[in-house]
């Protein structure tokens, strides 16, 4: 059974065939790229098309494949993505640094540190924009489910005959 990761890198002449590394230089070159895969794990083009010969006749090397390529296809895993605070706060920091620490004779660093103050205050006015049209479309929402189901209500004791 062939090993579960292969490194990238050359590999070592004398070698029983390393599966697992062929499935993996194989599934690179199909979806990065032949020269993608001659970068990352040191093989030449002539070594893919050996593969590549090789993976028509090799049921075990098409299974390492099919493997390969079933855990890039799987959805990758939730990650945590920083909040527009999070990032705002962090480059407001580098920002405050850069401004204590670089040279205020350079005209470049200033351009820099008030270019980086503008884009930030930039996104901080679309966050809240942003904020204030999705409340406002909440306060919409909300204002017309209680009038649906006022209306519902209505309709619900009209076909009854019962009063509200």
């Amino acid at each position: 059974m062939p090993k579960q990761d292969a490194a990238p890198g050359p590999r070592k002449a004398g070698r029983k065939f390393d599966y697992d590394r062929a499935a993996a230089v194989l599934v690179d070159a199909e979806l990065l790229g032949a020269a993608h895969a001659v970068k990352t794990w040191g093989v030449s083009e002539a070594t893919i098309s050996r593969y590549r010969t090789r993976l028509e006749s090799d049921p075990i090397l098409q299974d390492c494949v099919r493997q390969k390529k079933d855990g890039r296809d799987a959805p990758a895993p939730i990650v945590h993505t920083p909040s527009v605070q999070e990032v705002t706060g962090d480059v407001l920091a580098f920002l405050q640094k850069a401004a204590r620490e670089g040279n205020h004779k350079d005209p470049e660093v200033i351009h820099a540190v008030m270019g980086g103050y503008k884009v930030l205050r930039e996104v901080q006015l679309a966050e809240r924009s942003l904020d204030a049209y999705l409340a406002a479309l909440a306060a919409q929402s909300t204002s017309l489910g209680t009038f649906q189901s006022d209306g519902a209500k209505q309709l619900s004791s009209a076909s009854t005959g019962t009063p509200n």
